[in-house]
């Protein structure tokens, strides 16, 4: 597998460049605030690599929510959302996750690009469909919008408890009980119903990416190995 995962769909863009890191620069997760940023030269190996300027980055909170901010300036943190939307060529967002979906979105008419984060409890408050909102909000058309899901825990490995099953059946926008099977969920799954119900087409969302869990070697899997201090960045940026 290369150094860095990349959506086949995404990169036949030439207006764009993105990407998500694997563990052979080391842990890429920046940290909460106060801690001390020890992967910040992992982070700028990464970047670098892709062509990126590293002093350009803004990356979001993490909050699980469903908040999408807009990017138009520099600013290292945005605190308190889990997407980050721009169109300003040259600056750099991302995201970080160890199982959680890092989620791409692109649209080629109006050179936007977006970068999500979205765990259990951001599928559940219908993060997806908030972000295509603020695209046609910056002045999209759904039918026009791509998206990749990146590197993140399958169905395969991600079990969850019957409290949580029932919850997310009560409350996920477009959930499906055949999303649940054998104490596990389809995030995923989940996700691209609601982004085709939001108007994407089908045809313009990838979700092929692997299975963190399946790749604990490649990609961080905090649900494999407990591990809080390892996570991989997901960057995206218009060239």
């Amino acid at each position: 597998m290369n150094r860095i995962w990349q959506s086949e769909l995404l990169a036949r863009q030439d207006w764009l460049v993105h990407g998500t890191a694997t563990l052979a620069f080391g842990s890429t997760r920046y940290p909460n605030p106060k801690e001390e940023d020890m992967t910040i030269e992992n982070r700028g190996t990464f970047l670098s690599e892709l062509g990126l300027d590293p002093s350009r980055l803004v990356v979001s909170g993490n909050v699980h929510g469903k908040n999408i901010e807009i990017v138009e300036g520099r600013s290292q943190r945005i605190d308190d959302c889990d997407g980050l939307v721009t169109s300003t060529s040259g600056i750099v967002i991302a995201t970080k996750t160890a199982d959680c979906l890092p989620i791409f979105i692109a649209d080629p008419t109006t050179q936007t690009v977006a970068v999500v984060h979205a765990g259990w409890k951001g599928v559940m408050a219908g993060i997806a469909i908030e972000a295509v909102r603020a695209f046609v909000d910056h002045g999209s058309t759904a039918r026009d919008v791509l998206v990749a899901i990146g590197p993140s825990i399958g169905p395969c490995h991600y079990a969850i408890h019957d409290e949580r099953r029932d919850e997310m059946l009560a409350k996920t926008p477009f959930v499906s009980i055949d999303d649940f099977s054998v104490g596990r969920v389809d995030l995923r799954a989940i996700v691209v119903r609601q982004l085709i119900a939001s108007g994407v087409p089908a045809e313009n969302i990838d979700a092929s990416a692997p299975c963190t869990a399946c790749h604990p070697d490649v990609f961080a899997s905090y649900h494999l190995s407990r591990n809080p201090s390892i996570g991989t960045l997901s960057a995206i940026a218009i060239r």
